[in-house]
């Protein structure tokens, strides 16, 4: 192994952390958007073939036709 400058140990040392950085990013969007693909899909068609019941209950904050926060 040859030796190595301090900015190729930095260099290394960034391009570990981005590629770890990437690879638990990818995971959390993909368990966040599944989960939240889940549960739009379960709030928007509660009767949808689905065992479980859901009960809606409306406030004035989220009446169907306001923007979403």
């Amino acid at each position: 192994m040859s030796l190595k400058t301090k900015s190729d140990e930095w260099k290394e040392r960034v391009f570990k952390m981005i590629v770890f950085f990437a690879i638990l990013g990818a995971i959390v969007l993909g368990v966040g958007g599944w989960f939240l693909s889940k549960t739009l899909s379960d709030a928007l068609a509660p009767n949808f073939g689905t065992e479980t019941t859901t009960t809606t209950t409306t406030t004035p904050a989220s009446t169907p036709g306001s923007p979403a926060h």
